[in-house]
């Protein structure tokens, strides 16, 4: 076919390339239109997250008044005076700030307007309530002083007030942030039309489609990627979820049985005259502790695996964690004939912050391994520290023997799980090759590192370093605490034990039949409510998996039923996943895990039952009953009479600060904000006239001083709804 006079093909190419190029610089052009506008519509976002923040600002100056202004009424210290003046003026300035930051917008600064002139009030509340006091204190009038605050708390003024500001300020808040979201979603509309042109400019390219059709196939590639580790993600997340299930379920079904025979064995030692009897029990336990010694392994190596395994730190004595364990191995070493000893600095500090649980779990794997692979010699536990910081210590632990050793092909892998060298000596020693692998997670969980030194037939010297270990001001009480078992220590109390299994409710009876206490049972939670109902428990040992109704819902029914006056309740299971424990914990008083230990159970009952008045006889052993069963006196160690001399002005006002400022501190739970909330609590507890109220109190310091930060929420948390139960008693008997 002959062409045109005059034409070319090249020419039909140059005008493809340059239409390319020309539909290319109005997609550039358009799209930096679009750029300018999505920046101008960032600072737009940037302005309202600024007016965000100040707001926040301003509501946290706020808070701080309000602490120093309580903290002068109640204490009359006229340094926390001077301390709400600073921070008055301080959200004064804070306030102007905000105010020059929404000048551009009428309602936004009506609303800041609003707050300044709040403020203004809150501030003339408090100087009127504070040359009220000044004067009281110059006529000489220390308990008009002293009650005069008070009384103008308790009357609310200033506690409306702030909330008035607050919620100003929240509506600054909200419509800032409405007005980023509209800009968003309009620019987010503009940015996808402005897309749409480039798309259609460059797909009218030559040269754009052919980059189009690259990338889309790159594209495609990389989806087809991401969709097979999708796929993978979820089949190893499938997998994940069905192992939890199955160790949960084994767990829960071989401690179910454990704890019967851990439990009836220590019992029936204690009967056994013939040595040999006691030996064949002695087996049975120490069978028992192998059994169980491989579920948790399993178990702990699970939740390590699946990042749930978490570290609990309290200030813990190391030398007498590293002194008791090497004790519980010492039969096993007199066994073999080894030699064992523990070499710890003499400058180790008493008290570091670590998970004792936890480093015993790593220095009895590492003692048990070097035992069982040391057929003649010593074991030797070495601890080294040194200063790294005004508080902080480089830490070493390292535990060598004079054993079989480890051949160098070997070391790089027995940290790997279920790894056993084929040697012949370490084939019959009986292990599943998990200990070393829990050893150095846990070891990586708690910021270490674990290396080992070896030489066949010499021995090993496996070595745990920590950088930096806090050093705490003092052992936390419970690891000094002698092991004591006496329930009849404990005042006698009526007790139901919830449990499906015969055998756990027979334990119970036994740990506690001979104590002078009333016992009921019941199968299920329909009988433990039932049985309660007519028992009347002081507290209550619940099972979590039974039949008909599990321990949980038979717990928040038992609440429920006893219409605020529940008797402590206490879970006992098998479970021992951490999403079995979590839930647990926020509905029961206490929790224990099967096997269940006598020292375990007194440990958890001595933290809830009233122990026995010095002098005071232990009743003979009560007939124990059934569901329905003859019911017994209760005594309670409530004192019905507590509260006659209660102030109600210092009543109002620790409502006032636990219902104000106690959700504010528990959203961060800052060591300094929780010993301040404590202060202001022990100047008003006393007025109270509540024993109740301050043992609570106490409860809340030593555990601040334990560092057991879910001891303390739930200590002021109760003390807070006995008080608010109190006030509102108060409100509905006023007329």
């Amino acid at each position: 076919m002959a062409q045109p006079r005059g034409f070319r093909p090249d020419h039909f190419y140059y005008g493809l390339l340059i239409a390319a190029v020309a539909l290319v610089v109005v997609a550039g052009v358009v799209s930096s239109i679009s750029t300018r506008e999505a920046r101008h519509a960032a600072e737009l976002s940037q302005h309202s997250e600024r007016v965000m923040t100040q707001s926040n600002r301003v509501l946290a100056v706020l808070g701080n008044t309000e602490s120093f202004g309580l903290r002068w009424m109640l204490s009359l210290d006229r340094d926390y005076l001077a301390d709400y003046h600073l921070h008055m003026d301080d959200l004064d300035a804070q306030i102007a700030e905000l105010g020059l930051l929404v000048a551009d917008d009428a309602e936004q600064l009506a609303r800041v307007e609003q707050v300044a002139a709040l403020a203004a009030e809150r501030r003339v509340w408090n100087d009127e309530t504070t040359r009220g006091t000044k004067a009281l204190l110059e006529a000489g009038d220390l308990a008009g002083a002293a009650a005069h605050p008070r009384q103008r708390v308790a009357a609310g003024t200033g506690g409306r007030l702030s909330q008035q500001v607050r919620a100003t300020l929240d509506a600054v808040i909200v419509a800032e942030s409405e007005q980023r979201r509209e800009r968003d979603a309009a620019m987010a509309a503009r940015l996808a039309e402005t897309n749409r042109t480039v798309v259609i400019a460059n797909a009218l390219a030559l040269v754009a489609g052919l980059i189009g059709f690259l990338a889309t196939w790159q594209s495609r590639k990389a989806w087809a990627r991401e969709r097979d580790l999708a796929i993978a993600k979820e089949r190893a997340e499938a997998a994940s979820q069905q192992k939890s299930l199955f160790l949960a379920t084994m767990s829960h079904e071989i401690r179910t049985p454990m704890n019967a025979i851990f439990g009836f064995s220590q019992l029936l030692s204690r009967h056994l005259k013939d040595p040999k009897a006691v030996e064949y029990v002695r087996a049975i336990r120490a069978s028992g502790q192998s059994l169980l010694a491989l579920i948790n392994d399993l178990l702990d190596l699970s939740k390590i695996e699946a990042g749930r395994m978490e570290l609990h730190l309290v200030p813990t004595d190391l030398q007498d964690l590293v002194e008791t364990t090497l004790t519980v191995f010492a039969e096993a070493a007199a066994d073999k004939r080894l030699a064992m000893s523990a070499d710890i600095d003499p400058l180790l500090p008493r008290a570091l912050l670590l998970d004792p649980h936890r480093v015993r779990q790593v220095l009895v794997n590492l003692v048990s391994n070097a035992i069982k692979y040391t057929p003649s010699g010593e074991v030797g536990v070495v601890v080294r520290s040194q200063q790294v910081g005004p508080d902080r210590v480089a830490l070493q632990l390292s535990v060598s023997d004079t054993g079989i050793g480890i051949e160098p092909e070997h070391q790089d892998r027995i940290f790997d799980p279920f790894h056993r060298t084929e040697k012949a000596e370490i084939s019959r020693v009986e292990g599943t090759g998990l200990g070393l692998s829990i050893v150095r997670k846990l070891v990586e969980l708690m910021e270490g590192r674990i290396s080992v030194e070896s030489a066949v037939g010499k021995g090993s010297r496996f070595v745990v370093a920590f950088a930096g270990v806090p050093v705490a001001k003092r052992v936390a009480e419970s690891s000094l605490r002698p092991l004591h078992v006496d329930f009849s220590a404990l005042r006698a109390s009526r007790i139901l034990i919830v449990d499906d299994i015969a055998l756990n409710r027979d334990l119970m009876e036994a740990y506690l039949g001979d104590a002078g206490h009333t016992l009921a049972f019941a199968e299920d939670g329909e009988d433990a409510l039932a049985a309660a109902a007519s028992f009347q428990p002081d507290l209550v040992l619940m099972d979590i998996r039974m039949p008909k109704m599990d321990g949980r819902v038979a717990a928040m029914r038992l609440r429920e039923q006893a219409k605020g006056k529940a008797p402590w309740i206490v879970a006992v299971t098998a479970s021992s996943m951490t999403g079995e424990e979590a839930s647990p914990r926020q509905i029961f008083d206490a929790y224990l895990r099967k096997p269940v230990a006598a020292q375990e159970l007194f440990d958890a009952l001595q933290g809830l039952l009233p122990r026995r008045e010095a002098g005071e006889e232990t009743p003979p052993a009560a007939p124990a009953t059934t569901r329905g069963g003859a019911r017994a006196d209760v005594v309670s160690g409530v004192d019905a009479d507590a509260d006659a001399v209660a102030s109600p002005s210092a009543i109002a006002a620790l409502g006032e600060v636990l219902d104000v400022q106690w959700p504010r501190v528990r959203a961060t739970m800052r060591a300094s904000e929780v010993r301040i909330l404590l202060d202001q609590l022990r100047v008003l507890l006393p007025q109270c006239g509540r024993a109740d109220w301050t043992a609570l109190l106490a409860d809340a310091a030593a555990a601040m001083e334990a560092f057991r930060v879910d001891d303390v929420e739930a200590s002021i948390d109760r003390l807070r709804e006995s008080v608010m139960a109190a006030t509102a008693t108060t409100a509905a008997q006023d007329p």
